[in-house]
């Protein structure tokens, strides 16, 4: 009995992956928590961040802390565009979008353009 209930699991399994959407790979693999390594401003390396962490979650929630403040807002990935929309924010600064560089199990790379201050590259560590 065992086997004929393991062998549709096993087809169940196979049959329904699929890599059509490039959306959910990129929020399944950008979930988690994220340790802040580096930063540059226009190539120049503003160092190590202090205490900077990012943690993605499932419900598409996102909480940054960085300098002891700690942000919530939500997320979302098109391509290779991250959007991140402030719970509370000054205004004008509710959204932050990112173009992501790099994402892998243990990186994940975006730089940001913050206008007259220069290109913001970020880069973070499971």
């Amino acid at each position: 009995m065992k086997k004929i209930f393991f062998i549709p699991i096993l087809f169940l399994i196979f049959s329904c992956s699929s890599n059509d959407d490039s959306e959910a790979q990129n929020e399944a693999t950008i979930l988690g928590s994220w340790i802040g390594v580096d930063s540059y401003l226009d190539g120049e390396s503003m160092g190590q961040p202090n205490n900077d962490r990012v943690e993605f979650f499932s419900d598409n929630r996102v909480e940054f802390t960085y300098d002891d403040i700690t942000e919530y807002g939500e997320f979302g990935i098109n391509d290779d565009i991250l959007t991140i929309t402030w719970e509370s924010s000054e205004t004008g600064l509710e959204t932050y979008i990112l173009e992501i560089n790099e994402l892998t199990e243990t990186t994940l790379e975006w730089e940001t353009d913050l206008g007259s201050e220069g290109i913001l590259i970020e880069t973070f560590r499971r």
